[in-house]
């Protein structure tokens, strides 16, 4: 990493390598739900079990969470999210979805939805 200042200008020069360092540095805060973790991602679990990974939290700091995956199961605001994804609405009053929070482990992590109302982003 290599910071300069020129012309009242603060420039910093990093490598790919060092956005992953730091972003691994501030994983470690992030509290993982080991027997969640273990069950949602069987892999896991497996190679915990042989000897590949010490804990589901060293996975996730080192790969899980570049992976897509998450560090517990976060909680969806059933009322909230059906109002805001008629979609979802739908598929759960056909029968293809069975809950909200179904819908949100399964594809809506991965689609950027949101899993409960939160603070606005920008003008309001």
């Amino acid at each position: 990493m290599k910071l300069t200042a020129a012309d009242d200008t603060l420039r910093v020069d990093m490598t790919y390598d060092d956005i992953v360092n730091i972003i691994k540095s501030l994983l470690i805060c992030v509290d993982v739900d080991e027997e969640w973790y273990c069950r949602t991602y069987p892999d896991v679990g497996a190679a915990i079990s042989a000897g590949d990974w010490s804990s589901a939290k060293a996975h996730f700091i080192e790969n899980g969470y570049f992976e897509g995956r998450l560090p517990f199961q976060v909680k969806v605001d059933d009322e909230w999210y059906v109002r805001a994804y008629g979609d979802v609405a739908q598929g759960i009053k056909s029968g293809v979805l069975l809950s909200p929070q179904d819908h949100f482990d399964r594809h809506g992590y991965d689609e950027g939805r949101f899993p409960f109302a939160g603070p606005r982003m920008g003008r309001q």
